[in-house]
């Protein structure tokens, strides 16, 4: 089937491929990556330090903030490893990043505001979702992804739960633990 993600991969530059992308992902990302495809939960991704350039694009965000600017990512090489001819190849489970982007979030006082990540012209634009739908509300863009704002802030919800589990066992992970270590020793769960 395909869908807005497939179109794009398939004009060869998307948010999946691009040099600066580098695609995050929570442990439990990870975990229900390796349930989908059968492979083993270390090797869907490696911790590694934040690249500077996404320090620097937002030094406050959620998952950089507090989480010593050291995160999972996905072991790959210059594009995501499950980025395919026809889009994501594990698209049912991509991780929460990628479901939520092109929007991104804050957190004030408890209460979560979506917002677009979005150029200030159409033709700067590198996402094709915003560029075929540059000027338009979040709502008019959610609708054209197939999502509703309530479904956008519940996944924010869940990402934020992530995050800050993340930083109970980061510094295991830090130490050369692997994912399954920690996941057998904390008991998590999908």
């Amino acid at each position: 089937m395909e869908n807005i993600c497939s179109r794009c991969a398939k004009k060869g530059s998307c948010c999946c491929d691009s040099g600066w992308t580098t695609i995050f992902i929570t442990l439990e990302d990870a975990m229900r990556i390796a349930k989908y495809t059968k492979e083993n939960v270390d090797d869907i991704a490696i911790f590694r330090k934040i690249p500077k350039n996404h320090r620097e694009y937002s030094p406050d965000d959620v998952y950089t903030k507090g989480i010593k600017y050291e995160h999972l990512m996905i072991r790959n090489r210059g594009k995501c490893r499950y980025l395919g001819e026809k889009g994501c190849k594990i698209f049912p489970v991509r991780p929460i990043l990628c479901r939520l982007f092109p929007f991104w979030f804050e957190v004030k006082k408890g209460k979560i505001s979506i917002y677009q990540c979005i150029a200030d012209k159409a033709e700067d634009e590198d996402c094709l979702i915003l560029k075929e739908n540059f000027g338009k509300s979040d709502d008019e863009i959610l609708k054209f992804m197939g999502e509703d704002k309530k479904e956008l802030v519940e996944l924010t919800k869940k990402y934020v739960e992530e995050i800050e589990r993340h930083k109970k066992y980061a510094h295991y992970l830090k130490e050369g633990k692997k994912l399954s270590w920690v996941i057998e020793k904390f008991g998590i769960k999908i």
